[in-house]
């Protein structure tokens, strides 16, 4: 047969189809980004035999279920059998359909070694706020992606089969929480030279401690700042296809091929006003536009106001985020370092943390769990 990347013919016995490790996390040492055998130490990213080039997920984890499930992966929960603890372990539904598709796949993986690397370097801790990554593997012709494992799930706004007089918004503790934890992880993704696209409250996943880590780098691409990519190309389901949730996504990546941070800071505060309002959001129409500032027709009603009972200061940071230019939306630093209800939480105000994790633990005595 034929590989789909454009590659020389492929036999049954083509590298693809090899149990072969192809990346450790940074401490493990593994070269950065290259395609072939990388060792890899037990299940962690330091332990075990650093020779080892073979995973296998049947053999060297116990599968303790499914977590869920979409279009383009599955995420099990597993015991490694090695070093004892559990890890969410992503399993690609396609197989590889030759060399190009495959280092597509590793996309994700290279995105995760680059802040992990760049947070180690600089020694912001913003990393701390990113989904660990452990190794990557592949087996079957698929790709195999071992990650930390956060045990209470994702940050979750109100059920969505919930009626809208029904939903709660979050506290404003928790949403100075996330704001934080939020931004110090962007502020790490940002320093790799990364945009993430696609910052949402179900790729915020809380850990057992409270601490809010970002996950699924799937459509995480380079930043074109300072690039000639220019302004044109990207638009319509195209756009929508590569930049995931249209729920939140930057108005100007509908009509700009540029990739910039201050998308992404534009999903932090929408991300924000939903969990403030308990607003379901919309993926289009005359909503959609009025939350991006857009101008409307005579009689378009105009999006639902924060809660006024939130502090001023948490009303202009969102109004400062959803900004319709995304030159006038402030850096990921400058959310960390110029707003002091955001520095509280860096100082060691746990209130949000602690209705977070709260949360989260009722959640999962009524629901199943989501993992990284």
């Amino acid at each position: 047969m034929t590989g789909g990347g454009g590659g020389a013919p492929l036999g049954r016995t083509s590298s693809l189809d090899e149990c072969k490790v192809l990346a450790t996390g940074v401490l493990g040492g593994a070269d950065d980004g290259q395609d072939g055998d990388v060792g890899a130490g037990g299940c962690g990213a330091n332990g075990g035999d650093a020779q080892q080039q073979q995973v296998r997920y049947a053999q060297d984890f116990v599968d303790l279920g499914s977590v869920g499930a979409g279009s383009f992966a599955e995420v099990r929960r597993a015991l490694c059998r090695a070093d004892g603890r559990q890890y969410a372990v992503k399993r690609a539904a396609h197989a590889f359909r030759g060399r190009a598709d495959r280092a597509r796949a590793l996309a994700e993986v290279h995105a995760l070694r680059r802040v992990a690397a760049r947070g180690g370097s600089s020694g912001g801790g913003g990393s701390a706020h990113v989904v660990a990554f452990v190794r990557a593997w592949q087996e079957g012709g698929h790709l195999y992606a071992q990650l930390e494992l956060c045990e209470l799930g994702s940050v979750r706004a109100s059920p969505p089969q919930q009626q809208q007089h029904q939903r709660r918004g979050f506290p404003e503790a928790a949403l100075w929480k996330v704001a934080h934890d939020v931004a110090a992880a962007l502020r790490a993704i940002h320093a790799a030279g990364i945009v993430h696209l696609d910052i949402k409250p179900s790729n915020l996943l809380l850990s057992a401690d409270g601490r809010i880590k970002v996950g699924d780098f799937g459509v995480a691409t380079a930043s074109t700042a300072g690039s000639d990519s220019g302004g044109g190309g990207g638009s319509g389901a195209a756009a929508l296809a590569e930049e995931g949730d249209a729920r939140y996504m930057a108005p100007e990546l509908l009509a700009s091929a540029e990739r910039l941070p201050s998308a992404d800071m534009f999903s932090l505060g929408i991300t924000l006003y939903e969990l403030a309002t308990a607003l379901q959001l919309p993926e289009r129409g005359e909503l959609w536009h009025a939350l991006r500032g857009g101008s409307g027709g005579a009689g378009r009603a105009p999006p639902p106001p924060l809660p006024q009972a939130l502090l001023p200061a948490f009303h202009d940071l969102v109004a400062a985020l959803m900004a319709p230019s995304a030159a006038q939306r402030p850096s990921a630093a400058e959310v960390l370092e110029g707003q002091p209800e955001v520095a509280a939480v860096a100082k060691g105000d746990g209130a949000g943390a602690a209705w977070l994790v709260a949360e989260a633990r009722a959640a999962q005595r009524c629901v199943p769990l989501r993992f990284c």
